[in-house]
């Protein structure tokens, strides 16, 4: 089974066979676009209704981990300006 799995095609955004493969700094890159996104959506909020964890659908604590390790500035994008301390 696990052989079968690891030749799975990867499918990309339209269903065709081609591999939508990341490399780690595009996989990081996205990652961080997409909190930063989520973040700016409910104004720098991680915690409770309406929060940014809520939208991503992940633990706050899980969130706030991911935000520290990528260096984005929470305090920034409220502020309306995203900030990245690692770039």
């Amino acid at each position: 089974k696990a052989a079968s799995r690891a030749s799975a095609v990867v499918r990309d955004a339209a269903g065709n066979g081609d591999a939508a493969v990341l490399t780690e700094a595009e996989r990081r890159r996205r990652d961080y676009d997409n909190i930063v996104g989520a973040l700016q959506s409910c104004g720098g909020k991680v915690f409770g209704a309406g929060g940014a964890a809520e939208l991503l659908g992940i633990k706050p604590t899980t969130l706030a981990s991911r935000i520290k390790a990528l260096g984005i500035d929470r305090q920034a994008i409220a502020k309306g300006s995203p900030g990245n301390s690692s770039d």
